[in-house]
């Protein structure tokens, strides 16, 4: 029973499709602790939002997965760390900083509402594209599955 719940939550998908940024999405950067609106890009163009903890195994393991984004210069990547704490050292060990640059901020409260994260399960990816979110990963994701529902929303 137990692994059929595990397996259950490796990979689960929802599709919808809703439309951003009612109001501004204004988030703090990791590195800089600079403030950033990222909704006016959002709405313009496609990608990935990744919802991580550091010390998460399955994330560690998403961001092998999502590493297919480089050199796709078409398609931003976005993370957002669900921990309230100093991970830049972290961030760069799950080799973040590479995949991400430097887009990669604290899931604030508000940030989690606008996306309806209520329980902090990780990791989350969501694809967008021209300011709706398409689908919604929960747990473990292949990276052909993400490019392949990217490719769908062109």
């Amino acid at each position: 029973m137990h692994s059929i719940i595990k397996s259950c939550f490796l990979c689960l998908s929802l599709s919808f499709s809703f439309f951003l940024f009612a109001k501004p999405l204004v988030v703090q950067k990791i590195l800089n602790n600079e403030t950033a609106d990222l909704s006016h890009t959002l709405k313009k163009e496609r990608g990935v939002l990744f919802f991580f903890k550091p010390d998460c195994p399955s994330c560690r393991a998403q961001v092998g997965e999502l590493q297919c984004l480089e050199g796709r210069g078409e398609l931003l990547a976005f993370g957002f760390s669900l921990q309230r704490r100093d991970i830049w050292v972290e961030a760069k060990k799950l080799k973040l900083a590479r995949t991400f640059k430097e887009n990669i901020f604290y899931a604030d409260d508000e940030t989690l509402k606008i996306f309806g994260i209520k329980n902090k399960l990780s990791p989350q990816v969501f694809t967008f594209s021209k300011g709706a979110v398409t689908k919604r990963f929960l747990g473990l994701i292949e990276c052909n599955k993400i490019l392949a529902e990217l490719e769908s929303t062109r």
